[in-house]
C-alpha cells in the first residue's frame, strides 16, 4: 500500500505541471495563429475551445485526486 501512496503523490505533482503546460501551449498556439493571420474560427478554437477541453478532460483526474486526498485525510483522522 505504501508503494501506491508514493505513486499517487508523484502523479499529483506531475498532473499539475502537465495541465499548466497544456494551457500555456494553447495560449502560445493562439498567439501564433493570430500572428500568422489564421481565420477567426481557428483562433477561436485554439484560444477558447482547446483550454475548455483541457480543463474538462483533466477535470476528471482532478476529481479523483481530490477524492484520494480526502480519503487520506479521513484515514489519518481515524488512525
Amino acid at each position: 500500500m505504501e508503494f501506491i501512496k508514493k505513486i499517487a503523490d508523484i502523479y499529483i505533482q506531475i498532473f499539475r505541471v502537465v495541465v499548466i503546460l497544456f494551457i500555456a501551449a494553447t495560449v502560445i498556439f493562439g498567439v501564433f495563429a493570430i500572428g500568422t493571420g489564421a481565420p477567426f474560427s481557428v483562433v477561436l478554437v485554439v484560444l477558447l475551445v482547446a483550454p475548455l477541453l483541457i480543463i474538462l478532460s483533466f477535470g476528471l483526474g482532478a476529481i479523483f485526486i481530490l477524492i484520494y486526498e480526502h480519503l487520506k485525510s479521513i484515514d489519518g483522522k481515524l488512525s
